[in-house]
């Protein structure tokens, strides 16, 4: 039964992070047996600490504190004071690298489906339209050319560049045959996680929520 001042099962179960991401909230025991411990997942199963730690869950974008019940099931209760809206709350950074890693499971998955004539084109928003930094991916070789976008075509003037990590990383610069920073990888995953790095630490794309990306097919070259 659930307690007066509470949401009841049905709204707690449409219960979201602060990112939007739909969470199942339950109570666990402790180490000694009782049942205080809150504990929040992702629909992929990752874990949630931004709900768990910060107790905040959000259902129609409100805030509510999230409370441990009985085993199996939490209580989400109104806030004494109304809190800014979840798309107003920056998330923990526990949360964001969360994002990161669903980011990644479902780039590789696209991935994994790409033919030979096809390729990937992963942009980050950078809040100017005539500016966007990218990133792609095409298959190559049993593996995977990968290019972030160099200077030539988003110079550093107008969005940051981390020379040294890209270097450090394994990235080949610029050259003739290649105006992008690029380099090869094996596997979809691994190819995955170096495209989304080199955008996020050598191009500065901090924001797992500003990244998009599609699929395409080069055009076939005229045969007359």
């Amino acid at each position: 039964m659930i307690p007066g001042n509470y949401l009841c099962a049905d709204c707690t179960d449409r219960a979201t992070d602060a990112l939007g991401w739909a969470v199942s909230i339950v109570t666990e025991a402790n180490d000694d047996g009782l049942p205080t411990v809150l504990f929040a997942v992702h629909e992929d199963w990752t874990r949630c600490d931004d709900v768990g730690t910060r107790r905040r869950a959000y259902v129609d974008d409100v805030a509510y504190l999230a409370l441990p019940g009985e085993l199996g099931e939490a209580y989400l209760q109104p806030l004494p004071v109304a809190e800014p809206p979840g798309t107003e709350t920056l998330p923990g950074p526990a949360d964001m690298e969360k994002f990161w890693e669903l980011v990644h499971v479902a780039l590789a998955e696209d991935v994994r489906w790409l033919k030979d004539d096809d390729f990937l084109l992963v942009d980050y928003n950078t809040g100017d339209p005539d500016y966007t930094v990218y990133g792609q991916l095409r298959p190559k070789d049993d593996g995977y050319h990968l290019e972030v976008v160099s200077n030539q075509y988003m110079p550093a003037d107008d969005w940051p560049l981390d020379v040294g990590y890209l270097q450090q990383a394994g990235w080949t610069p610029p050259d003739a045959e290649a105006p992008n920073w690029h380099r090869f990888q094996r596997g979809p995953e691994k190819a995955t996680a170096a495209l989304l790095a080199g955008l996020r630490y050598g191009r500065d794309c901090t924001n797992p929520l500003e990244l998009g990306w599609e699929s395409a097919t080069f055009p076939l070259a005229d045969e007359g």
